[in-house]
């Protein structure tokens, strides 16, 4: 009976000594990453022009400025000013500039999306304009419609009469390919003008060329007379 209880007595020890070893290798495992999430701290601050900051700490902070703390004064710096490769070393400031980098890009984009919120006075004036406009949209159809029943174009007043912004728009597309036709036409007709000029010019060359030869030609015949 006392053997059966010294081993289970050895058996108990066992177990508890393989237990309290493991909560040991946990404790150990888990302070390994709790380092790691500590932030950089240091004593000096760099500055990219060259002035050296002694501060009580120097750490990044949330929003990714560089703050510099000094008895009860912090003062924060962007980190776009900081030597950060003097200041933390390469690979945190490889960490850093990144973080800053994406905060940067970040409120870029915060900004192109946001609301322009109109005053009273504004959306006055905006309705004011828009109600004008509109008024002499609808003048301009009108008289358009006048002229048309003035030419007895029933199938434009059709086409205006059915969607007037689509056909102003076809209106301003004929108007402006009608000009660039005239354009070109002007253009061939320069080039005709400047050919023909050419021809003449070409052709008195060709006429004072013959007067040459000719005066040439009786300047002989006056020497062999004589």
């Amino acid at each position: 009976m006392e053997k059966t209880t010294k081993v289970l007595l050895i058996i108990l020890f066992l177990i508890f000594s393989v237990g309290m070893g493991g909560c040991t290798s946990a404790q150990k495992t888990h302070s390994t990453p709790i380092t790691k999430e500590v932030p950089n701290i240091t004593n000096k601050m760099y500055l990219k022009g060259g002035r050296i900051i002694e501060c009580d700490m120097v750490w990044e902070s949330m929003a990714s400025q560089i703050l510099c703390k000094k008895s009860a004064d912090i003062v924060a710096y962007s980190a776009d000013d900081v030597d950060l490769v003097r200041t933390f070393g390469e690979s945190s400031a490889t960490e850093i500039a990144e973080r800053y980098k994406k905060r940067v890009e970040g409120s870029r984009r915060d900004r192109t999306k946001t609301i322009w919120i109109e005053t009273p006075e504004e959306v006055r004036l905006r309705v004011g304009r828009e109600r004008r406009r509109k008024r002499e949209f609808e003048e301009s159809t009108r008289a358009e419609k006048r002229e048309l029943e003035g030419r007895g174009e029933w199938r434009k007043i059709k086409d205006l009469e059915r969607n007037p912004k689509l056909y102003f728009e076809n209106q301003m597309y004929e108007e402006t390919r009608k000009d660039r036709m005239e354009e070109l036409e002007r253009k061939k007709l320069r080039v005709v003008e400047e050919q023909l000029e050419i021809e003449e010019t070409r052709k008195d060359r060709m006429e004072e060329l013959e007067r040459k030869k000719l005066r040439v030609l009786e300047e002989q015949l006056k020497i062999m007379k004589e």
